[in-house]
């Protein structure tokens, strides 16, 4: 499977990650290749050993090796032709979010057009209450269940 650009790559494993019901992430960059794994890859450690825990929080890191990796393929000129998939993952060691409201909150799956962006930055450049603007958002994005972020990510725009 090739792709034009890292990011159509990324996308769509991405979305392929929205439909399962887990998001993704880029890890380990290199020049030639880049690896995007789901976002339970990893071990959590504690990293003061000896010691307990003064919170009880706890790390969606459970060791998961979903995961693609994508490798540049250059041409005679030395010009990046495509990028092709070489390994391809799709193990899941965790139980999977199959509620679109929910995946759709992963970093990997909002969606900030960037006239958005603009525009809530400018009501709140003009000091625009927060629920106002969430209103506006809303009535663009056909009601309050289908704006592609969270109201969190206005406030913090």
């Amino acid at each position: 499977m090739s792709f034009k650009t890292q990011a159509d790559a990324k996308k769509f494993f991405a979305r392929y990650g929205q439909e399962v019901g887990f998001g993704v992430k880029l890890y380990r960059s290199r020049p030639e290749s880049k690896w995007v794994n789901c976002i339970h890859e990893g071990e959590s450690k504690y990293y003061k050993l000896g010691e307990d825990r003064k919170r009880k929080k706890t790390s969606k890191r459970v060791k998961c090796k979903a995961a693609i990796w994508k490798k540049k393929v250059r041409g005679s000129d030395g010009g990046v032709l495509s990028y092709t998939v070489d390994y391809v993952n799709l193990d899941q060691n965790h139980s999977l979010l199959h509620s679109p409201a929910t995946t759709q909150q992963f970093q990997c799956n909002k969606q900030r057009d960037s006239p958005m962006v603009e525009l809530i930055g400018e009501m709140q450049d003009i000091r625009c209450p927060h629920h106002c603007i969430v209103n506006m958002v809303s009535n663009l994005h056909d009601g309050l269940d289908c704006i592609p972020m969270t109201h969190k990510d206005i406030a913090n725009m």
